[in-house]
């Protein structure tokens, strides 16, 4: 192969990778799982978390671990629609449960 032919099957080859890359970024994301009916009536899902989307992410998983070690469901529909903030779960995921009603009742 001479050097001109070589030359434009590697461009061939990177423009197709970009192609698909592109393409890649243009499709849909994966819907987030939907938020799980569960049988005592708790919140599942809540209000849409505010922030960056990692940060959305990771207090989304701190909320549903605070939801289910919080006995009331009045306090649990309060601060699922109260605390919309992602900073706010984050902030707080290192308070001990005690702590953390405290807080919580406390606003």
């Amino acid at each position: 192969m001479s050097k001109p032919e070589e030359w434009e099957e590697e461009y061939r080859r990177r423009f197709e990778l970009v192609k698909q890359r592109e393409a890649a970024k243009q499709q849909p994301a994966a819907a987030p799982p939907a938020a799980a009916t569960r049988d005592d009536d708790r919140p599942a899902g809540g209000a849409a978390l505010n922030g960056p989307p990692a940060q959305q992410r990771w207090a989304s998983t701190i909320r549903a671990a605070r939801l289910k070690q919080i006995q009331s469901r009045e306090i649990q529909s309060w601060i699922v629609t109260a605390w919309t903030a992602a900073k706010d779960w984050i902030d707080t995921r290192d308070l001990a449960v005690p702590m953390f009603l405290r807080r919580v009742e406390a606003e």
